[in-house]
């Protein structure tokens, strides 16, 4: 049998593609340790309990001003009410789908806050110092379910200001200074079923109010005296 030599630049091929696959597969190892690690480096701040592997957090009653950082992806359900936050950071969490935010100082919702929270399905932004809501604001609920904007500062909202949560089941207004009450806030949705409405500073309420809310069955207008105006009246009070 004869040797067939192989040339030296064959051989030199071989060593570069061999190279260049521990090199890619390293690559990848590393990329993954990273991630991993970036999850393994929340440590629960002193302020706040954790649970369940840090999917649950709790951070009541700490009186800090911020959202904490480095939140895990993994986390599911965040407590940080009865705090001194003003503003909502973007947040990063997936997989949350419980989130409250009750008694703070927020003045705003701003677009993109929930953009990247689409599994989010109960948002209590109650007790707060919000003055408006725009249909942006809460761009990225999809799939929120329940929403409590309660006893906030609410003097406005837009027109078709709910049309980005679809599937909200209950929505609570009570006890904000709204002075009327538009049936476009209600376009879109379809699902809804639950509306609370105490102690807002509306007077009155349009004939055809609620017609884009084909499901509502239950609507709490207790500790307010509201009177019916005809459908033919345009004039807001």
């Amino acid at each position: 049998m004869v040797a067939t030599e192989v040339p030296n630049v064959v051989i030199s091929s071989l060593l570069q593609e061999m190279k260049l696959t521990v090199v890619a597969v390293a690559f990848i190892t590393f990329i993954s340790s990273v991630h991993s690690g970036a999850e393994q480096r929340f440590i629960c701040p002193d302020w706040c309990q954790c649970e369940r592997n840090s999917t649950v957090v709790s951070c009541r009653h700490a009186d800090e001003t911020s959202i904490p950082n480095d939140l895990p992806r993994s986390i599911v359900d965040l407590d940080v009410s009865f705090n001194s936050i003003e503003a909502i950071p973007s947040l990063d969490a997936t997989k949350l789908t419980k989130l409250s935010l009750c008694h703070n100082h927020v003045a705003a919702l701003s677009r993109g806050t929930f953009s990247r929270t689409n599994a989010l399905q109960t948002l209590d932004v109650s007790h707060n110092s919000l003055t408006s809501l725009a249909a942006e604001d809460l761009d990225g609920l999809e799939s929120l379910l329940f929403l409590d904007l309660s006893w906030n500062e609410l003097r406005k909202l837009d027109l078709y200001a709910f049309h980005k949560v679809p599937n909200l089941r209950s929505l609570k207004l009570s006890g904000n200074p709204l002075k009327y009450v538009d049936s476009s806030w209600f376009k879109n949705l379809d699902v809804l079923e639950y509306l609370e409405l105490r102690a807002i500073g509306a007077y009155s309420l349009a004939a055809n109010c609620f017609v884009n809310a084909p499901r509502l069955h239950t609507i709490d207008l207790s500790e307010k005296r509201l009177h019916r105006r005809s459908q033919r009246a345009g004039k807001r009070p």
